[in-house]
């Protein structure tokens, strides 16, 4: 679409709250606020400053099935945002004290949006009660002990396991030639090795009777 000089890249990756495990729920979410930190070649805080730079902006979210990452940029700075996402897909840093913050902002966000609200609440229970057996049981956010209880080692499995090329999916939308497109993915991405992609650990649902 060449009506605006802007291109959208969403970078979706198969991961959600359902690839975790009693204990340790919430990391997909966690996961969403630590793409935005350090990697090997970015310091923190540099990812959002460079697409800002170019009057851009950039999201994301989490559910139950999926994680994504959205950049929305002028259309010249295409490159920019294949190059910045590419990098955080492999080159993320996780270090004891970021992982610490991170922790700290999603049980605030925790507290804000379930704890001392009513609709949050609500929507939290009725998960919890609809599903029994299943991983849609426990929220996307996490429960609270498991938000706080996440270790740097916990981080670094998880991205291992589930941030590779091969477990994501590119959608670009916006004023862009295809080729030239393709060309800077195959640049940024293609030398990336896969992983192996587990299959998530699925708890059927039995009948509920009651």
């Amino acid at each position: 679409d060449t009506a605006a000089p802007v291109v959208t890249l969403q970078t979706w990756y198969r991961v959600g709250s359902r690839n975790e495990r009693p204990g340790k729920t919430g990391m997909a979410h966690l996961f969403e606020h630590l793409m935005f930190n350090r990697t090997k070649t970015l310091a923190p805080g540099e990812f959002d400053r460079l697409i800002e730079r170019t009057g851009g902006d950039s999201n994301a979210a989490t559910w139950v099935d999926w994680t994504y990452y959205r950049d929305t940029v002028p259309a010249k700075h295409l490159e920019l945002v294949i190059r910045l996402e590419a990098d955080r897909m492999q080159n993320l840093t996780l270090d004891d004290a970021e992982i610490a913050s991170e922790r700290d902002v999603v049980a605030n966000e925790r507290m804000q949006r379930v704890d001392d609200d009513l609709d949050g609440f609500l929507d939290e229970e009725l998960f919890r009660l609809a599903f029994r057996d299943h991983s849609y049981h426990w929220p996307t956010i996490g429960w609270m002990e498991d938000i706080r209880g996440f270790t740097k080692s916990d981080c670094e499995g998880f991205y291992r396991r589930h941030y590779a090329p091969n477990n994501a999916t590119l959608v670009l939308v916006g004023d862009f030639a295809e080729a030239d497109a393709l060309s800077q993915i195959e640049n940024n991405f293609g030398d990336m090795a896969s992983v192996t992609i587990a299959a998530p650990e699925i708890t059927a649902e039995p009948p509920q009777d009651d």
